[in-house]
């Protein structure tokens, strides 16, 4: 079973500008990713989730974000099963912050 960290995403914001590396897991759905996500963030809705996803190491921490939380508990709860990492569940804010904190979404 993983770390389980709850963080909010300002936490999340700070922890990517001091260079730390966290993978992000991005569990809205297709339509909110393409409207705007986190650089680099790997998207997989929460309710697809089943296993580790392909595209993240499980060794390396992993940030599970979503719009407000709900989603990304949800989702972490399911993952925690498949790591012994460090999971950061971002559940105070969301994706929709990051550009409140000084950050940029990409869009597509």
């Amino acid at each position: 079973m993983a770390e389980l960290r709850i963080l909010s995403s300002a936490d999340l914001y700070e922890l990517l500008l001091q260079g730390e590396a966290v993978q992000i897991l991005d569990v809205r759905t297709p339509e909110e990713f393409s409207a705007g996500h986190i650089d680099g963030a790997v998207l997989l809705p929460y309710d697809q989730i089943g296993a580790w996803p392909d595209a993240l190491d499980p060794a390396v921490p992993t940030a599970v974000i979503c719009k407000a939380g709900v989603r990304a508990v949800h989702a972490a709860a399911v993952l925690d099963q498949f790591t012994d990492g460090e999971l950061y569940v971002i559940a105070q804010g969301g994706v929709p912050d990051f550009p409140e904190f000084g950050g940029t979404l990409v869009t597509g």
